[in-house]
């Protein structure tokens, strides 16, 4: 099995939750960070940007040293695209396959298809643009995401790998790609 870097694309989705604060520090970071602290007026129950995720890995101190990093996964968002209209949409705890109506939706957007373009003119592997999945996120952190300000995203759990792996398929002799989502 050769494993390569493969980047993700993801749909980020607001949860209809709002974000239960760590602590104070938690708080003050992200209402300084957006300068907003109605967090019930955040557009809630709908897609709201996609983002191009470029790592997934365990949380590490001496490397992830955002404030927005603290694990115990953590995805790393290289760049999003807020959507021009926020779709809404009914999605379910972590990572899950959009419809094919909602697809059709986000990816009619000229933003989400000028955005995407460019990731895959700049860099050698994206994935997820044909079958895009969606993470739900709540307010206001998704709304972080979707402003650039919050770089990465915590799980408490791995939801999917940014590799890809060359495998043999034994009746055929033939070698086929697959992105892995664990």
């Amino acid at each position: 099995m050769i494993r390569t870097l493969l980047m993700r694309i993801i749909a980020i989705l607001a949860g209809k939750a709002l974000y239960t604060f760590r602590n104070e520090d938690d708080r003050l970071l992200y209402e300084t960070s957006l300068h907003h602290s109605n967090w019930k007026a955040l557009p809630r129950g709908s897609i709201v940007g996609i983002a191009l995720v470029d790592d997934a890995c365990a949380y590490d101190a001496s490397i992830h040293t955002d404030p927005f990093a603290f694990g115990p996964y953590v995805y790393h968002i290289k760049d999003v695209v807020p959507l021009d209209i926020p779709i809404s949409y009914k999605g379910n705890l972590g990572l899950n396959k959009l419809t094919e109506e909602v697809h059709a939706q986000v990816m009619s957007q000229q933003s989400v298809q000028d955005k995407i373009a460019t990731w895959i003119k700049e860099e050698q592997e994206v994935w997820g643009q044909d079958q895009l999945h969606g993470i739900s996120i709540r307010q206001p952190p998704a709304e972080a995401i979707v402003r650039g300000i919050k770089k990465y995203e915590n799980r408490s759990r791995s939801m999917f790998s940014i590799v890809q792996k060359k495998v043999t398929v034994k009746r055929t002799k033939k070698v086929i790609e697959q992105p892995v989502l664990a």
